[in-house]
């Protein structure tokens, strides 16, 4: 059955869910994944912060941008960081920004830049 229907290459990330993957397995489409790139935190991310002031609004497009760079975050800024209002893109990322602790202020209604700019101005 899955000759039928075709063979799909799938070059993803590292971090990368396998929900798609499995979608298309259960309608008989092969799917061969491939890892063509992998997710890595910036080693220079605290030197970039360490004249910046807290900003108003931090926006997170990723569960792991959260992961690399909440935990700096607090580091400068500590108990002020929850001044900050933290926006994320979607469920996923929402979900891991509470799984660290913080409070997430907005989550955009879909998964793009207009829907996080229609989250900055209904603030």
């Amino acid at each position: 059955m899955k000759d039928e229907k075709g063979k799909i290459f799938f070059p993803k990330g590292n971090l990368a869910k396998d929900t798609l993957g499995t979608m298309l397995d259960s309608y008989g489409i092969s799917v061969d994944h491939l890892i063509v790139y992998e997710t890595a935190p910036n080693q220079n991310l605290e030197n970039l912060l360490e004249n910046e002031k807290l900003p108003d609004w931090v926006i997170f497009f990723s569960p792991s941008g959260a992961i690399s760079s909440l935990p700096i975050l607090k580091k400068f800024y500590s108990e002020n960081l929850s001044n900050a209002k933290l926006i994320a893109i979607g469920p996923t990322t929402k979900k891991e920004i509470e799984n660290l602790g913080f409070e997430v202020y907005k989550v955009a209604d879909k998964p793009n830049p207009e829907a996080v700019m229609q989250a900055l101005l209904d603030n």
